[in-house]
């Protein structure tokens, strides 16, 4: 039972197919043409909230198991954002306030008018570096093989300026992406 638009819905659910994440990006991507070297193996990082999985995919949609990488989201970010406000403000504020300036591109916290712009860019580096650096080394016996990465989930916004090449995509809304390659 929930409530959508106002509405009580009973629902009976018969089935649950458990699918792994990445599954429908990679499903998308390929049906969509994302992949210019679609014989290689292509990679799939998924940046979520509290965490995210960076895979590596067969042309033919196999998972690389042993690739696999768990890798932080956007919580890490904002605990290195909330570390460096306590010193510079001498306090630390609430996630979604941190994320809503983020969003809002004014990185400004309400209330105290405190900008940490600069915070945000060092952090948000710090944590690109974290993740890359367990990717890279999780994937370097495969380095060869790789034809291309796509970036999806929320955070994949906040990541696009840092891609180092054209190897590297961010598709049309990537907070959705995996979901949409399921349907």
């Amino acid at each position: 039972m929930f409530t959508r638009n106002n509405l009580l819905i009973h629902v009976d659910v018969k089935s649950v197919r458990a699918i792994d994440e990445t599954v429908g990006s990679f499903r998308k991507a390929k049906s969509e043409g994302l992949f210019g070297y679609s014989g290689a193996l292509n990679g799939i990082v998924s940046l979520g909230g509290k965490d995210g999985i960076a895979r590596l995919y067969t042309s033919e949609g196999q998972i690389n198991r042993s690739a696999d990488v768990k890798i932080s989201g956007t919580l890490a970010l904002i605990t290195h954002i909330n570390k460096a406000l306590g010193v510079e403000m001498g306090r630390t504020v609430l996630p979604h306030i941190i994320m809503d300036a983020v969003e809002r591109g004014d990185y400004i916290i309400p209330g105290a008018g405190f900008n940490f712009s600069k915070i945000f860019f060092d952090c948000r580096e710090k944590w690109w570096s974290e993740i890359r650096s367990a990717v890279g080394k999780q994937w370097q016996p495969f380095a060869d093989e790789i034809g291309e990465i796509l970036v999806v989930g929320g955070s994949a916004h906040i990541v696009a300026k840092l891609l180092p090449n054209d190897r590297y995509k961010v598709p049309t809304q990537p907070q959705f992406f995996d979901l949409l390659g399921l349907i």
